[in-house]
């Protein structure tokens, strides 16, 4: 028995990674400098970090005289947070593919051994003390797996920022046309109030001669509020159509004397096949889409890369005392994980369905930029059909039975009834024609985006 554990040996490992052994060496350096004098002012403010993302105080309303459609694109791509946020993500998806690059680090092994036994003290005799570098060596193809999947993961996000680029920049089309449609809606109503203001003071003239009923001066002061009231709510309209442009622009409590351009009128038919053919090839929702479903099979490759885990490759030097003699040793090894149970199964098993998944969305999104594209088409040309009606036969027949009504209400011929009916007419005709071109480049505005292009790249020659 005694014999027995005189041979026996005592082992001691510690394994680290080396990253940590040299911070932690570096940092016992620093701590072993001289000491760092504090003051009271010090201890009692909060640290700040080297790097911190500072509130921005609130910028000043802005105030412009004059402001196009182009300027207003600019301002908006250039304050929207969202699209900000966007550019944000292209930078995290560039450092996950920084890191998926690198190479794991390798590991410090130190280690002890002693025996056999010394009778006095029960320990002590020869040992063996040696340090090993332990090195996985990615050899499964991870590290390539791990690049093409945030590659394809860059792609997308990439991607989905020009989306949201082209959205903001429909959007801020159809506000300033909007804009610019109420204010030309508000013009017809001041207009409307303007007539139907001498309207009133003709009839309250007429009956103040007794040379009309009192009826007449009620008709008219009845159209004079419906006037008034269809005034306010074309100004209210167009202030709100304006806080919506500059909500898009950054700053919803903008000032702005002028917006400058006018609602285009003329709206030729375009060429569905062309704007079709650019939607299916350049639209970046389904691009993107497209690009998800090279990143679900690139994380498949990725999962069966990992079923077998990296080997790992030691190399360490030791020093060996037998009989009071002290030998230099090299020592090498190298440890194969056995994959007997977990082999990723589960995990691949996920990402195939998820490619699956992945295709059918792709699929879903190539169905519904069809469908906004063909509901964009048929609205564009229906409206352009009923705006063509409009400029060409009903508002000029309605300006002509104006005259024609005023003319014969001042001889006595028509009535006021028959003077007020085609007065209303007129307005409401000219309301719906704005309506219509509103209409018209909120559609445009949606072509374009889908396109990619301008819409009179699209349009018939």
């Amino acid at each position: 028995m005694a014999g027995e554990n005189l041979h026996s040996r005592h082992r001691w490992r510690w394994r680290v990674p080396l990253g940590a052994f040299v911070a932690l060496a570096t940092t016992w350096g620093c701590a072993t400098g001289p000491p760092k004098t504090e003051s009271v002012l010090d201890r009692r403010m909060p640290r700040v970090p080297d790097r911190v993302t500072r509130h921005v105080p609130p910028q000043p309303r802005i105030a412009l005289d004059v402001l196009s459609l182009d300027e207003a694109i600019q301002m908006a791509l250039a304050a929207n947070p969202r699209l900000a946020a966007f550019s944000q993500e292209i930078d995290a998806a560039s450092g996950r593919l920084e890191q998926a690059g690198l190479w794991p680090n390798p590991n410090l092994e130190v280690g002890t051994e002693e025996g056999p036994a010394n009778r006095a003290l029960g320990f002590g005799g020869d040992n063996k003390i040696a340090a090993t570098i332990w090195q996985p060596l990615p050899i499964s193809g991870r590290i390539g797996a791990q690049k093409t999947v945030a590659k394809r993961e860059r792609e997308v996000i990439r991607l989905l920022y020009e989306q949201q680029r082209r959205s903001l920049v429909s959007a801020v089309h159809g506000a300033f046309y909007g804009a610019l449609g109420r204010e030309r809606a508000l013009e017809i109503a001041t207009v409307s109030r303007g007539i139907a203001r001498e309207l009133y003071e003709g009839a309250d003239d007429r009956v103040s001669q007794g040379a009309a009923p009192e009826t007449e001066r009620i008709r008219a002061e009845i159209e004079l509020g419906q006037a008034e009231a269809a005034l306010a709510e074309a100004q209210a309209a167009m202030g709100i159509a304006r806080q919506e442009l500059f909500t898009l622009l950054g700053d919803a409590e903008m000032q702005v004397a002028t917006l400058q351009g006018a609602l285009r009128e003329e709206f030729p038919a375009v060429v569905p096949e062309a704007i079709r053919s650019a939607a299916l090839k350049d639209y970046p929702a389904l691009e993107a889409s497209r690009k998800d479903v090279d990143r679900a099979r690139a994380e498949l490759v990725l999962a069966r890369a990992e079923w077998f885990a990296d080997p790992e490759i030691g190399i360490g030097v030791g020093r060996l005392r037998e009989d009071r003699e002290d030998e230099v040793v090299l020592e090498w090894g190298i440890s194969i994980p056995l994959p007997l149970f977990d082999r990723n199964q589960g995990k691949i098993s996920e990402r195939r369905a998820l490619v699956r998944r992945s295709e059918r969305i792709h699929d879903a999104t190539r169905i519904e930029v069809l469908h906004r594209l063909n509901i964009a088409l048929a609205e564009h040309e229906r409206f352009r059909t009923q705006a063509t009606e409009y400029r060409d036969r009903i508002i000029p027949r309605a300006e002509r039975a104006i005259d024609l009504v005023r003319e014969g209400y001042q001889q006595g011929k028509l009535s006021q009834l028959d003077l007020l009916d085609t007065q209303r007419t007129l307005a409401a005709s000219r309301q719906t024609y704005v309506g219509l071109l509103e209409d018209l480049h909120r559609v445009g505005a949606t072509m374009e985006e889908l396109g990619g292009r301008p819409l009179s790249e699209f349009e018939k020659r």
